[in-house]
């Protein structure tokens, strides 16, 4: 009895055993996930492999999209620019005409202007006569005697040294034009002719009368 009791308590520890070794064979399997992982990390690697052939063409696509946009643009605006230089071009031949036209329009005024009249002119001089003589040999007062002044240089009449350096400096011929334009504003007159904005004229007297500066344009015009 002892015999048959002690094989089947062998019996069960042989069975127990081998459950659990059956059992340990069941839980532990790390291998196949290791191998899971591996096929997974194998596959990424291919895919990369794949794509980076790919993404080199899309880059040098879009680098060479990029240089063709380059060119394309630049040759647009060559383009443009000789036509805007060609539309130039013809719309100066086109305004030549016109501009000649409202240039001779312009002299025409401005010699109607200068039409002044020389007797009335010796009476608005009298304005002037603080500062200037006007008869042949006349003396110097604080400005120049001015006899005979239009076809005289600028700043240039014999024995008088108080004309500013402005005026030194333009030293153009005086003309009834110039002079109309001088009696308006001296200063502003210096300033637009020389180009320097500190410029001043030593004269402050201002002529506003439009035709009182032609007339007495005309009236130093008559002193020969």
């Amino acid at each position: 009895m002892k015999h048959i009791l002690s094989l089947s308590l062998a019996s069960a520890l042989v069975l127990g055993l081998a459950a659990c070794n059956d059992d340990s064979k069941e839980t532990a399997q790390p291998a196949p996930v290791k191998q899971e992982e591996s096929k997974t990390e194998q596959a990424a690697k291919e895919v990369a492999k794949a794509v980076e052939p790919v993404a080199k063409s899309v880059e040098e696509t879009a680098e060479k999209a990029v240089e063709e946009v380059k060119k394309a643009a630049e040759t647009v605006a060559d383009e443009a620019e000789k036509t805007v230089e060609t539309v130039t071009q013809e719309a100066e031949k086109a305004a030549a005409p016109i501009v000649e036209k409202v240039e001779e329009a312009v002299k025409t005024a401005e010699a109607a202007l200068l039409s002044g009249d020389a007797a009335k002119g010796e009476k608005v001089f009298n304005k002037c006569k603080a500062c200037h003589t006007a008869e042949e040999g006349g003396k110097h007062k604080i400005g120049p005697n001015l006899f005979g002044v239009i076809g005289r240089t600028a700043g240039t009449a014999d024995g008088f040294t108080k004309y500013s350096d402005a005026m030194v400096a333009y030293g153009q011929t005086w003309t009834p034009e110039l002079v109309v334009e001088y009696v308006e504003n001296p200063s502003n007159f210096l300033k637009d002719k020389t180009g320097d904005t500190s410029a001043k004229s030593k004269m402050t007297f201002k002529l506003r009368d439009d035709q009182d500066r032609v007339d007495v344009a005309a009236y130093l015009d008559s002193l020969k």
